[in-house]
């Protein structure tokens, strides 16, 4: 019989020891239960604490334990303020919330954007802030 090739990663422990003195600061802190389940989830990946692990997404983890993805973004926010665990972001994804309306003034000979929901003023140089212009020289007032 063969043994098998040895993995370059370390095969996580199939068993690991949590502290009895651990085990009493988690039930003083009155997590819930979902908080607990990150908790021992996060405990599996990393018993020892002595590196930086990767961990999968929140999305991934709410799929597991079956819960919403807010849900384990605040319990990972309430374990790391009671010193259990930290989190790093080393990547962030981004997407423009904001509308943008444009319309093509025509006596301007431009394009000009409407506002949004989280702009201030207009940007076609209107004095009154409700009023915009379309094209064909047409006045709007919102």
């Amino acid at each position: 019989m063969t043994d098998p090739p040895p993995s370059s990663e370390p095969k996580p422990p199939s068993f690991v020891q949590i502290p009895i003195e651990l085990i009493k600061y988690v039930r003083s802190l009155k997590l819930t239960g979902t908080q607990y389940d990150l908790w021992l989830y996060l405990y599996e990946l990393d018993p020892y604490g002595s590196k930086w692990v990767e961990v999968p997404p929140p999305s991934e983890i709410a799929q597991l334990l079956k819960v919403d993805v807010r849900t384990i973004q605040r319990c990972a926010q309430r374990l790391a303020d009671c010193e259990l665990f930290e989190f790093q972001i080393k990547r962030w994804k981004a997407r423009n919330t904001t509308i943008s309306a444009k319309v093509y003034d025509f006596s301007l000979g431009k394009e000009i954007h409407l506002r949004t929901k989280r702009s201030k003023s207009p940007q076609n140089g209107s004095k009154d802030p409700k009023e915009y212009k379309y094209s064909g020289g047409k006045t709007f007032a919102g």
